[in-house]
């Protein structure tokens, strides 16, 4: 029984073939732990640009945490989306 076994034959929901070796989860709607929308993340972004919205505030109106919201607006996620 060898060590090296590959399972890239098996097909995961949630999941997309990468272009190396093995599997990377999809990216934006398609991952499968999305608490938002990509047309969410546009709306936060701009609603954020104009001033007066607090990351909790805006938390509170997307149901999420204002770490999740401060990771969107910082783009250390969601970095795909314009």
């Amino acid at each position: 029984f060898p060590s090296h076994d590959n399972w890239s034959h098996i097909k995961v929901d949630g999941f997309k073939e990468s272009d190396g070796d093995g599997l990377k989860y999809a990216k934006g709607n398609n991952h499968p732990h999305a608490k938002v929308t990509e047309d969410q993340v546009i709306e936060i972004r701009e609603i954020y640009k104009t001033g007066g919205h607090t990351y909790s505030s805006l938390g509170r109106k997307y149901n999420v945490s204002p770490a999740i919201i401060s990771d969107i607006i910082k783009r250390k996620t969601w970095k795909h989306v314009e």
